[in-house]
């Protein structure tokens, strides 16, 4: 997939991307706090190759409501067993998967941005809207090994 987007400093972000968006914690957590609703993890794509595995996601309420696009990147020779078959599982998102097993994680951002979606993406989070806002960023454990790369559209 290929991503166009406008890198924005975070001072751009409105009041409540900025809640969002720029903070370090689970961005799972983040989003079911201010909807007030657990999210699922469904899985567009997933692809293992080597060491490293990818998947597409939505985050989506109960009620079948996109909430988040993702492009993840994990790691998986940094992943320990547990962390590594509910990762392969697809049933988790993984936010909630390091919450769940107490690993303590650093959330290092790398830029924000606002991004014109094309049809398909607008498909999957079920908007008309012309402008949509991320984040992309890293994960790492305290040993600073690199869990994940993420790229985070929030709808």
């Amino acid at each position: 997939m290929n991503l166009k987007f406008e890198i924005i400093n975070k001072k751009d972000l409105d009041k409540t991307h900025n809640y969002l968006l720029n903070h370090r914690t689970s961005m799972t957590l983040k989003l079911e706090e201010f909807y007030k609703e657990k999210l699922n993890l469904k899985v567009l794509k997933s692809k293992k190759e080597g060491n490293i595995f990818k998947r597409e996601i939505i985050l989506i309420s109960n009620e079948n409501i996109p909430r988040e696009f993702a492009i993840i990147k994990f790691y998986l020779n940094n992943l320990d067993k547990t962390l590594l078959g509910e990762v392969i599982s697809n049933k988790i998102p993984f936010g909630k998967i390091l919450t769940q097993n107490k690993i303590q994680f650093k959330i290092n951002i790398i830029e924000f941005f606002k991004i014109s979606l094309d049809n398909r993406l607008k498909n999957i989070l079920k908007s008309q809207k012309s402008l949509f806002y991320g984040r992309k960023y890293k994960i790492f454990d305290y040993s600073n090994k690199i869990l994940s790369d993420v790229i985070e559209i929030v709808s």
